[in-house]
């Protein structure tokens, strides 16, 4: 592996464990593709499943250091293309992988399969998202957390409220952070206009927004009701790029669709394809930054 993957990897040292195995995954499979190795002769050289290989190229699974060692030296053997590979710099990002404190105490709230989007979350360098009945966690106020989560909410839970905001303020600190990702988001006008807590809890979260809007990284937009140009699909999704550790290789890309007890993490090219031009098309449909922000302050005056 060259210095300029190296360097671009930098960034990537500090990552969290998922976008780590993510990435390693990634790289493997690039290796493997260099070696002209099938996954079988993979899988046999360390003494694994070719359903082994298969899950450790795409993030699900991890090695120990000295099956990884025994696979990249495999690999280095045979490739042909006069780059040598870095064995070391692989077993060094190979460390971390697996942090299995990392969902203690507060964040023990997050269901096991948005854990993944959590971590994505941390590590992208641009976020797209459709919300349509809620304001998105990451811009929610503190008081506008603790109505849906009431007691006699619908979206009520059973631990302790205090974990669940606080899990979500922890979460909205990469709007803060140096290198904090561009992210735009489109809320359809049901998610504005919605009445969750009183007025007032309604009127502070979108004069919220407003100063959201402040912020050079964050783009809102209101899709409105009357919008001639709305995609008939309105269903939520969020779309995730990470940059790739090598600087010519393609980033990670992720869509993130919800249900109400499971997700699913979507990265297939005709997935992401399919999204890619409903996102278009929203977008297209909803209002332009400044009128948005000018609806968003109308409306949180008629809240209050």
């Amino acid at each position: 592996m060259n210095t300029a993957i190296r360097e671009g990897g930098k960034l990537s040292a500090m990552a969290t464990p998922t976008v780590r195995r993510l990435q390693l995954g990634k790289e493997l499979a690039r290796l493997r593709a260099r070696a002209n190795v099938r996954v079988d002769q993979a899988a046999k050289a360390i003494e694994k499943t070719g359903p082994v290989i298969s899950r450790l190229e795409h993030g699900e699974t991890g090695l120990r250091r000295l099956e990884l060692r025994e696979l990249l030296e495999f690999y280095a053997e045979r490739i042909a293309d006069g780059e040598p590979v870095d064995i070391e710099w692989f077993l060094e990002f190979n460390k971390g992988a697996e942090n299995r404190g990392r969902w203690d105490g507060y964040r023990s709230v997050h269901a096991k399969w948005f854990r993944m989007a959590v971590d994505l979350e941390a590590d992208a360098d641009t976020i797209d998202i459709y919300q349509t009945e809620l304001i998105f966690g990451l811009f929610q106020t503190e008081d506008y957390m603790r109505s849906i989560f009431a007691p006699d909410s619908p979206n009520s839970a059973s631990a302790h409220i205090d974990d669940f905001i606080g899990a979500r303020l922890e979460r909205q600190k990469i709007l803060s952070k140096s290198d904090a990702p561009d992210i735009t988001v489109i809320f359809s006008e049901s998610a504005i206009v919605r009445l969750n807590g009183t007025p007032k809890v309604m009127s502070d979260q979108l004069t919220h927004l407003v100063k959201l809007t402040e912020n050079p990284n964050i783009q809102i937009h209101v899709l409105p009701f009357r919008s001639p140009r709305a995609p008939v699909d309105g269903s939520p999704f969020i779309q995730f790029r990470i940059p790739a550790l090598d600087p010519n290789a393609p980033p990670l890309n992720f869509v993130y669709v919800e249900t109400l007890t499971n997700a699913e993490y979507l990265d297939g090219n005709s997935e992401l394809a399919q999204y890619h031009k409903l996102w278009g098309g929203l977008l297209g449909a909803s209002l332009d930054q400044a009128t948005s922000k000018d609806f968003l302050i109308r409306v949180a005056k008629e809240f209050r």
